[in-house]
């Protein structure tokens, strides 16, 4: 058998058995510089998310305990209250809705997977999906603020 051959079957052997490592470790030096992916978050604890600013604590709202929960979040200028309801629905509200829009609430989705939060709502042709992280009986949002509950 040629030796030219066998060095080159080698040579590709190699390459294709290294190079899921040599993906993953640039993977990883390309999420740690900064640079993400837009549209896919992070899920590490540095601080360019602002997960950092949370305080480490085993998440205690779950499902059950969060359920008719009220929250105020800001959003541009107005405080907006957030009404958590069973089967996964929320209902936004604000003293001027009614005059503005005609409604008085308008609903969005929410479900919990251990310490996370997803929050999805639709008004008029605007579509709001939020990330909120729990720790302890607080919750956060994605800049590491406290959500206020009331």
């Amino acid at each position: 058998m040629d030796n030219r051959l066998l060095i080159g079957f080698g040579g590709f052997l190699a390459v294709f058995l290294l190079f899921p490592f040599v993906a993953q470790m640039l993977r990883d030096d390309a999420g740690n510089s900064g640079t993400n992916t837009p549209g896919v978050e992070s899920t590490t604890t540095g601080g360019a998310d602002g997960r950092s600013r949370i305080p480490d604590e085993p998440p205690l709202l779950n499902t059950q305990n969060l359920i008719g929960t009220e929250w105020t979040v800001r959003w541009e200028q107005y405080d907006i209250r957030i009404t958590i309801a069973a089967n996964g629905v929320l209902y936004a509200t604000h003293p001027l809705m009614r005059s503005v829009t005609g409604m008085d609430y308008f609903e969005g989705r929410w479900r919990i997977e251990y310490d996370t939060v997803y929050v999805h709502a639709r008004f008029g042709d605007e579509v709001f999906d939020e990330t909120l992280y729990v720790a302890g009986n607080n919750l956060y949002d994605r800049s590491g603020n406290q959500i206020q509950r009331l």
